[in-house]
């Protein structure tokens, strides 16, 4: 498959990059990531990811949208206040990208009885607990994880790639005994 003329002209600034070109380009397209947590993080992930091409998008969040969240989750406004923030991105990075299929799930994603459809899993919560059950989630499916966490003016990130290895993960990293403390 090829890109469109109009594609072309909308992915230019990532095709000129020789990492990336037309192949990386249409390897964006076809890839599908589920991105948990649609906060401080999670907003920015998924813009981007919308306006990088990226084919497929999974949104999961069972929170609303709060006027605290306004000055650092750029993609709600005050007239989005109380409404499912998995709804509100949806429609935003729709309109960042129409190309693009986004799943919008309104639910904790321990409650999610989500596929292991995606190709890569990013974790944008800001709960231990949850972060470990994602881990474990993607260890036991074989799937890519990114997780992140941002605290005041500290930020983390680590990636795992469970298709291909699965010596080390999150848990054993931070172990359950001591999650409490990342809460």
């Amino acid at each position: 498959m090829s890109l469109s003329e109009v594609d072309f002209l909308h992915y230019n600034s990532h095709i000129l990059i020789p990492e990336i070109g037309d192949v990386g380009q249409e390897k964006f397209n076809n890839a599908t990531v589920m991105i948990i947590g649609l906060g401080g993080l999670g907003c920015p992930v998924a813009a981007y990811l919308a306006a990088s091409g990226i084919g497929r998008i999974g949104l999961c969040d069972f929170d609303s949208v709060e006027k605290t969240n306004l000055q650092r989750q750029l993609l709600f406004s005050e007239n989005d206040i109380n409404k499912p923030k998995v709804q509100v991105i949806k429609k935003q990075i729709g309109k960042i990208n129409k190309r693009i299929l986004v799943d919008a799930h309104n639910k904790k994603f321990q409650d999610l009885m989500v596929d292991a459809d995606y190709d890569i899993f990013i974790d944008c919560t800001d709960n231990m607990d949850t972060k470990l059950f994602i881990n474990d989630f993607c260890y036991r499916a074989k799937k890519k994880l990114i997780t992140g966490s941002a605290t005041r003016l500290e930020g983390q990130i680590i990636g795992f790639d469970f298709e291909k290895n699965s010596k080390c993960c999150l848990e054993c990293i931070f172990d359950k005994s001591g999650a409490s403390q990342f809460n």
